[in-house]
């Protein structure tokens, strides 16, 4: 009979023990903080490759140098960069006070855009190329919303500059290149 009581005692003092817990819970917080900003480094662009005028239509290019772009907002915003220059004039043409080429004349090669480390994947920042030197330019990249987080590496094929035979004067042709980049997508 003692046997049996310490039995039953056993089994009860185990039910009473299982069946009593305590939960504890843990409600750790980490605070994240952006910068605020999306930022590119400057569009670094090498002279053109000289040429020699012989009647025909001519092109010329340029090296761009790679470039990084970072986003580390935190917001998920995205954002475009617009690439836009004026038009190529010869201020020393002959037989004209101002000589400037035709819009379209300066292009742009493809745009590449190369996630670096933990960025968020490529899967819908959009590229584009064409030419640059009209009133509007072209949004090259375009990353919409929760895409671009992180930091990637930006290339630019050689722009090409065409010289049609009726335009092209002698001389030194200048244009101004400007790089425009917005948070938020435009498009």
């Amino acid at each position: 009979m003692l046997k049996k009581m310490n039995k039953i005692a056993a089994i009860t003092m185990l039910l009473s023990v299982m069946g009593t817990s305590t939960a504890f819970a843990a409600e750790p917080t980490a605070g994240v903080t952006g910068t605020g900003n999306v930022t590119i480094d400057n569009l670094t662009a090498a002279n053109f490759t000289a040429i020699t005028l012989d009647g025909t239509t001519k092109t010329t290019t340029s090296t761009v140098t790679d470039m990084t772009l970072i986003d580390a907002t935190g917001t998920g915003a995205g954002w475009d960069v617009n690439l836009k220059a004026t038009a190529f004039t010869n201020a020393g043409a002959t037989h004209n006070t101002l000589n400037t080429l035709p819009e379209g004349s300066l292009a742009l090669g493809a745009v590449t855009i190369t996630a670096v480390g933990d960025s968020t994947a490529i899967t819908n920042i959009t590229t584009a190329t064409g030419a640059i030197d009209n009133a509007s330019g072209v949004t090259i990249l375009n990353a919409g919303i929760n895409e671009g987080m992180g930091t990637y590496t930006v290339g630019v094929a050689p722009m090409t500059l065409t010289l049609l035979p009726k335009d092209a004067k002698a001389g030194s042709y200048t244009s101004t290149i400007t790089m425009t980049l917005t948070q938020g997508p435009s498009i």
